[in-house]
């Protein structure tokens, strides 16, 4: 089945920008969005694209500060490092 949305995505050079701006290390990327840190580092390197909703979630963190709290509070409440509690 062909997808029905298509959507413009950025590439490597422009989040590395935006974290750079955020000063935000590929790590926290990946714990604030679910994905591995290799997975966020494959995306900066352009190995990988880039899925449109980390496009969605670094705009809003840049033009709302608050928004960028508020992940910080839910990533605190329901992300567990499972090599921590091991």
């Amino acid at each position: 089945m062909a997808r029905r949305y298509t959507y413009s995505r950025i590439n490597a050079a422009e989040l590395s920008r935006r974290l750079n701006e955020l000063d935000m290390p590929a790590r926290d990327l990946a714990r604030c969005c679910g994905a591995s840190e290799q997975r966020a580092i494959d995306w900066l390197s352009g190995k990988e694209d880039i899925p449109p909703h980390i496009d969605l979630l670094t705009r809003l963190w840049l033009k709302f500060e608050p928004a960028m709290d508020e992940t910080d509070a839910w990533v605190d409440e329901v992300c567990r490092d499972q090599r921590r509690e091991g």
